[in-house]
């Protein structure tokens, strides 16, 4: 079978295994996701994670505020972001709606904490899942393996992706814009090829890229898992993860029987 085949095989799989252990709700009580794939602000820069070097200019704070004035029309009863616990950011949320944190480039504050301000929150929540991956040991693997030619390809694949995040759009393109940009369908399926790339490195014994891939699904599977515990009847929920996530929880998420995975687009506009 195609690696693609057995990769979306897996996801139905996995989409009817987290419906089983979540109750259906329907009608008003139906719970909605928007999953909103981010750039990771204060990250050292690289062709997949690109920066704003001026995000503290009004401009810039102006744009996030539009762009959350956007994200708001949602109507958000529950802010989730890239963070291990709640305990990780809620000090932090609780010091910026008091206006005592200082300003900085993190996604998680610049998008996350204003959404859930503007929402009136009392509380953010963190939902994400410690299970990294080691991309350059991958490579090193392929290299020193005989399947130089395939860690080639994946970094075409790797860059390709990453070929319209250049500095020029950074500096010339709204924050509103660049989000649009993070989450078409074309990103988000040149992000999530590059992970499926990695099923060919390796062999039969030493299978390296095909228990990296398991790991990264497996990473996204329990972040959607602590997305649906949070979740109540009714709820709307903002989920700000990066990018590269979002193909699959997004895939994940909307095979849960009783949840609408909504267009989120939709509400950055055309």
């Amino acid at each position: 079978m195609h690696p693609k085949s057995v990769v979306l095989a897996l996801i139905a799989g996995l989409g009817s295994l987290l419906a089983q252990s979540t109750e259906e709700p329907s009608g008003e009580t139906a719970i909605q996701v928007l999953v909103l794939g981010t750039f990771h602000m204060g990250a050292d820069p690289d062709p997949l994670n690109p920066t704003v070097a001026d995000l503290m200019a009004d401009r810039r704070q102006e744009e996030l505020d539009e762009l959350v004035e956007r994200l708001g029309k949602f109507k958000p009863t529950k802010v989730a972001l890239e963070a291990l616990s709640d305990a990780e950011v809620l000090a932090s949320y609780g010091s910026f709606v008091a206006g005592e944190l200082p300003a900085t480039a993190d996604e998680r504050q610049q998008v996350g904490f204003r959404l859930a301000r503007l929402a009136g929150h009392s509380e953010v929540h963190g939902i994400d899942h410690e299970l990294w991956i080691d991309h350059q040991e991958i490579l090193l693997w392929a290299s020193q393996n005989g399947q130089g030619a395939i860690a080639t390809k994946l970094m075409a694949a790797y860059q390709k992706a990453a070929s319209a995040w250049t500095e020029r759009f950074m500096r010339e393109n709204s924050i509103t814009e660049i989000y649009r940009s993070f989450n078409s369908p074309d990103t988000e399926q040149a992000l999530h090829d590059v992970f499926l790339s990695m099923v060919r490195i390796g062999s039969k014994e030493e299978p390296m890229g095909a228990s990296t891939l398991a790991r990264w699904y497996k990473r996204n599977i329990h972040i959607a898992g602590n997305v649906l515990r949070l979740a109540e009847p009714g709820d709307r929920i903002v989920v700000i993860f990066g990018a590269n996530h979002r193909k699959l929880l997004v895939e994940l998420l909307k095979g849960v029987p009783g949840v609408e995975v909504v267009d989120t687009l939709s509400y950055l506009g055309s």
